[in-house]
């Protein structure tokens, strides 16, 4: 049984393009804007952050406290679409059932609140919603936090994942950090040859991203969602989710990767070697 929990994150703004931001592992201070920040935090780490928007490419350099080089690292992320067939010697895998499982993440989502509506509904079914709507429509952050709390639109993701920490300082935007816990939801498919069980990976990955966004949009009037995938100690996937193209998409046919792909992102992935670290878009340290 996995424990889930949330966990709430705060953002202050202190200055113009400064801020300092609290969450469960460290304060730190990120001066400039989207696009191009450096973010100082108590950790030791200094990270300096550019990003062309629309590209996927990133370039990054960080200095840790213990190693006062600095690493760089420019992502450049490779298609994902190669079929590897499985060698005789390997167990059967119902490889479409597991794509089956992991499309079935995006697939449903929960029902979209309309908060005006719940401003003048006198329904007692919708109290609760009625209560909370003025201060949501307000973009009163400690609101949305305790409704995301009581309503727990992910609860159906437990199996695939144990921890949730939200953060934001603007009520236009949500940050979600979610552990994608991997090593425990793929099963059977961990038995595959590595680039195939690698691909199925990628679209786990991806489409919890997904399903994490469909669930945020549906529950606060927010303009988007930033969503870090957490796994292997650290971040590997993050991901800008804008709500007026994330409302076109066709969730029932689309494919979750290309999707990701399709918005601003951090990916470092390849069918032969995986996912590796990669710093997420609102680092906040």
């Amino acid at each position: 049984m996995i424990d889930m929990a949330w966990r709430f994150r705060r953002s202050v703004q202190i200055l113009p393009g400064v801020k300092i931001n609290f969450n469960r592992k460290s304060t730190s201070l990120t001066i400039g804007g989207h696009g191009i920040h450096k973010t100082f935090s108590s950790t030791g780490r200094t990270t300096t952050s550019l990003g062309i928007p629309g590209t996927g490419l990133y370039y990054t350099t960080s200095t840790g406290r213990k190693n006062r080089q600095a690493s760089k690292q420019t992502y450049v992320v490779q298609p994902s679409h190669t079929t590897v067939p499985a060698t005789p010697s390997m167990p059967a895998v119902n490889i479409e059932a597991v794509r089956n499982s992991i499309e079935s993440i995006y697939h449903i989502a929960d029902k979209p609140i309309n908060w005006k509506k719940m401003l003048v509904s006198d329904s007692p079914d919708n109290k609760y919603f009625h209560d909370r709507a003025e201060r949501i429509l307000e973009g009163d952050i400690d609101t949305y936090y305790e409704v995301i709390n009581d309503v727990n639109p992910l609860d159906d993701l437990i199996q695939y994942g144990s921890d949730f920490e939200c953060g934001t300082d603007d009520p236009r935007m949500l940050a979600i950090h979610f552990h994608v816990n991997s090593r425990n939801v793929l099963g059977e498919a961990q038995k595959l040859p590595k680039t195939q069980y690698n691909d199925l990976l990628q679209d786990y990955v991806c489409g919890c991203s997904i399903r994490i966004a469909r669930d945020m949009f549906a529950l606060l009037p927010i303009r988007h969602v930033i969503v870090d995938a957490w796994d292997l100690g650290g971040d590997i996937l993050s991901v800008d989710f804008k709500r007026k193209e994330f409302d076109k998409l066709d969730f029932a046919n689309l494919d979750a990767s290309d999707t990701v792909k399709s918005f601003e992102y951090r990916m470092n992935f390849t069918l032969k070697d995986g996912f590796k670290k990669i710093e997420p878009l609102d680092n906040i340290g």
